[in-house]
């Protein structure tokens, strides 16, 4: 059996385990080695079920002694059996990682034999990985139940994530399903792991190079759906596991049936993708959001609405929570509303100390108002506490619940609980005109704050580098006026406005970008990502955004209601988004002596790219071309350059084709035709960037690629 065959049959294996998440670590490269690891993890690709690459998730093998009912790999079921050897997994996640195909190795296995003999093979393949490779990405490995405590301790010093799946959510579904199991086994290498890992921090605390053990922590995964458990067992279970195993994440997959059994749902039965779906929306508000199992569940209530998300239906059985005032509300009152997530709730509490909060204010830092404005109050003003039931039946039913195959919701149906009118206090103060803080509130509802310039009607040309956009910056304090435009110089452009040339001067860039310094790194940020976007108007967009930051200090990135201030940072977040997103779908190829990639961004995001790439690999020589700027990014000898160029065509090495064939066919493999949801992977990975994708070549929705460019 050749490599590709056995990949395709150890990867379709391996593609009901959910948990292939790349984050927990933050590992720079280092020289001698290979790879790096980034904190919030990195996903490659989307496949048409819409879940997410990161990590070539594969299983060492699927030749299993155990017979559970569950599993399309039990020993009974009749299928290929394929078993890697040590050293072609390590060459083929080294193959995959250099070509920017996966972030790293998600490792299982069957029980081949006994779990020890499993565990000392699996680790044989990670040693050659970290120690002959020198391999410094992502690893995962799963623990199998059952194996000898130093082998789970040796796996450890080698995995960056452990994981021991806890398969079904209660000890009799367990013993009924999987009889080669014990819940004793399980839980046992849990614990292990837990305090293996806090007594590494404690040592790494003290000595810096002490070696880590699975510093990204441990995970699980329970199959929901097979059994008939209910959603508040479900979630006790998983607030236990958190509390006592310091897990990081747990994990929900949809019972599938791969495999008959008559201790099983029938083969019928369609997959519990929207139950899934909730328990995931309740993990997360246990673990970002301060909620428990008892606020979200009760024995009245043992499982989820289907038409509500949980925080939407806490937030209708709890009336006497709301209204909930933005401009004073602590930050713990502020994530129960709905509509309002950790990140616009952080947003709110930093910009209310500059300035009073509206509805246009909070559209910009990034709440939902469609959900939250039945909920809260603006400086005592109630947007739509009194809304129609139709109108917030509308606005808080989930229409994912209409996507899997639930019945139309009647708007009959709805038990809309009335909500109470704003606070009798934040009234009074509204009437007093004084906000939630007790400052004059400003009558026309604008902002308090204004630029110390006349708005001027000349155009500032200069020409196009950064310095001289420093320059713009010194020019208009200098004049004390606001320019109606600026702009580079372009061939065949016509200003309507009186041209001003505003020459580049080394001196006064310095002098401006010594004043951006002591602003602090998001203003900064802002202003260099800000000026690699491809759009028109940007660069006064980012001039008022300076003028703004001059004149309220580093505390302006956090006056998200201000429009020049929320402006100029979706202007960045667009350009930081697509710099994103060409981390992650950017494909090398071996072309001659280097790695060579070709890619058609929106922006000018090559210098944004530079440093991933350049810790990603840092031995290795490569190109990475911008065919819609013309640009290149070379790193050769260590030494990075900014060329400009028209074409970039060498041929790819004879064996590129065959490293493209085993991605295409793992990529294929992993999907699961039941759950198929295309929607969900142009989401994630948006048709624009299929072109660039070797993996979504012959996609009838992949634009190709103009024939003078590759």
């Amino acid at each position: 059996m050749d490599l590709a065959e056995k990949l395709e049959i150890l990867a379709d294996s391996a593609k009901y385990d959910v948990a292939c998440t790349s984050s927990g670590v933050d590992r720079p490269g280092r020289r001698g080695q290979l790879g790096s690891c980034s904190a919030p993890g990195i996903c490659h690709a989307f496949t048409p079920d819409g879940r997410c690459v990161s990590l070539l998730k594969v299983l060492y093998s699927n030749a299993c002694s155990y017979d559970c009912s569950y599993c399309v790999n039990r020993r009974s079921n009749p299928r290929p059996r394929a078993t890697f050897t040590p050293r072609e997994l390590a060459e083929l996640t080294i193959g995959f990682y250099r070509r920017n195909y996966i972030e790293g190795l998600f490792l299982s296995s069957a029980v081949l034999g006994s779990p020890d003999a499993t565990m000392e093979r699996m680790i044989e393949a990670l040693r050659i990985l970290r120690q002959e490779y020198r391999f410094n990405g992502y690893i995962h490995a799963k623990a199998i139940p059952g194996a000898d405590p130093l082998l789970i301790e040796r796996l450890g010093l080698l995995a960056d994530r452990l994981s021991v799946n806890i398969e079904l959510p209660s000890e009799t579904s367990l013993n009924r399903l999987a009889p080669d199991k014990a819940k004793a086994a399980i839980l046992r290498p849990m614990r292990q792991i837990a305090q293996q890992s806090a007594a590494s921090r404690r040592e790494l605390a003290v000595y810096r190079h002490a070696p880590a053990f699975a510093p990204a922590g441990q995970s699980t995964q329970m199959i929901i759906g097979a059994t008939p458990e209910s959603d508040l067992h479900i979630l006790r279970l998983t607030e236990s596991l958190y509390q006592k195993y310091a897990l990081k994440r747990v994990f929900y997959s949809a019972y599938l049936p791969v495999v008959p059994d008559p201790r099983l749902p029938a083969l019928t039965t369609p997959p519990p993708l929207l139950r899934e779906h909730r328990l995931y929306q309740a993990d997360w508000l246990l673990r970002y959001y301060d909620f428990s199992a008892a606020e979200l569940l009760s024995d009245e209530q043992p499982n989820f609405d289907p038409y509500l998300d949980p925080k939407c239906n806490w937030a209708l059985r709890h009336p006497e929570f709301f209204p909930v005032e933005v401009n004073a509300a602590p930050l713990a009152a502020l994530l129960r509303v709905p509509g309002v997530g950790p990140k616009s709730a952080r947003r709110i509490v930093a910009a209310r100390r500059s300035q009073r909060l509206g509805m246009a204010e909070l559209k910009r830092i990034g709440v939902v108002l469609k959900r939250a404005q039945y909920f809260i109050t603006c400086s005592g003003r109630a947007p739509a506490l009194r809304a129609p039931r139709q109108e917030v039946a509308a606005a808080l039913v989930d229409p994912r619940a209409f996507g899997v195959g639930v019945q139309q919701l009647s708007l009959d149906d709805f038990r809309a609980v009335p909500l109470p009118d704003a606070a009798p206090q934040l009234q009074r103060l509204a009437a007093a005109g004084v906000d939630a803080h007790g400052r004059p509130r400003d009558p026309t509802g604008g902002d308090r704050m204004s630029y110390p310039a006349h708005v001027s009607n000349v155009s500032y040309c200069y020409d196009g580098s950064f310095r001289g956009f420093l320059c713009c910056i010194y020019e208009s304090y200098a004049r004390r006026e606001l320019p109606a435009a600026v702009q580079p110089p372009e061939e065949g452009q016509v200003s309507l406005f009186g041209c001003r040339e505003i020459p580049t001067s080394a001196d006064r860039a310095r002098r401006v970008a010594a004043g951006l310094r002591r602003l602090g790194g998001g203003v900064q940020g802002c202003l260099t990502s800000g000026f690699l976007a491809d759009e028109p108007g940007k660069d006064l967009t980012l001039l008022r955004f300076a003028r703004v930051c001059f004149e309220n200090g580093p505390a302006t990135v956090q006056m998200l209601g201000r429009a020049e201030v929320a402006d100029a940072l979706a202007l960045a977040r667009r350009v930081d988004n697509e710099s994103s997103k060409y981390i992650e779908f950017l494909r090398f190829e071996q072309r001659g002596e280097m790695l060579g990639a070709i890619i058609h961004p929106r922006h000018r995001i090559l210098p944004l790219l530079r440093g991933h790439f350049c810790s990603r690999l840092p031995d290795e020589d490569f190109m990475i071309f911008d065919a819609t700027h013309r640009m290149a990014l070379l790193r050769r000898d260590r030494q990075v350059h900014y060329l400009r160029m028209q074409r970039y065509d060498p041929a790819p090495d004879a064996e590129e084709e065959d490293w493209q064939a085993l991605w295409k066919r793992f990529f294929h493999a992993l999907t699961i035709e039941e759950r198929r949801n295309e929607a969900c992977q142009r989401t994630h990975a948006p048709r624009r960037y299929w072109r660039d994708m070797c993996e979504m070549q012959g996609q009838k929705s992949a634009t190709q690629p103009p024939q003078d460019v590759i």
